[in-house]
């Protein structure tokens, strides 16, 4: 009950501040994070699942909460639409390149579930802001290309927050 009261007020855009990083946002808002290298594609829940470990894919943009994010302010979470009790991490928690981007239950003070975002549109783990959030190029679950960490090198790895 209090997860969708604040879910509620995060809606009506009453929640305190986002962003962070080197020129996050201010709005409390849900908003997605759509690529501009991949026109129309966002970051999304793999089917609409919110369970732990859950992977994150790149979707055609439809408005749906499952492509919606909410950069919480304070900590750096990335918090899905879905469930904010959910939040977006390396599976198995290691910030490495390569890893596969999933939702899991955000653990409070945990700087593994930290990410900036950064002007250049990138997004980047708080642990190693050598690495970028971007569509993998091979590695694809049902035909979907996932989210993953790599080297920042690319305009695959910016993001506009719309």
């Amino acid at each position: 009950v209090q997860a969708k009261a604040a879910l509620d007020k995060l809606r009506q855009g009453n929640g305190g501040g986002g962003g962070g990083g080197n020129g996050g946002g201010g709005s409390s808002n849900f908003l997605e994070f759509r690529n501009d290298y991949f026109s129309n594609q966002c970051i999304d829940v793999k089917d609409s699942q919110t369970f732990d470990g859950n992977y994150v894919q790149r979707e055609s943009c439809n408005g749906s909460e499952s492509q919606q994010w909410w950069h919480e302010g304070g900590t750096n979470y990335l918090r899905s639409a879905l469930d904010i009790n959910k939040c977006l991490v390396p599976s198995g928690g290691i910030i490495a390149r390569g890893a596969l981007l999933i939702v899991n239950t955000c653990f409070e003070n945990d700087d593994r579930f930290k990410f900036n975002r950064y002007t250049d549109g990138s997004i980047r783990p708080a642990l190693n802001t050598g690495l970028c959030v971007g569509p993998s190029w091979y590695t694809t679950i049902e035909g979907k290309p996932v989210i993953e960490l790599r080297d920042c090198y690319g305009s695959h790895q910016q993001w506009t927050w719309s």
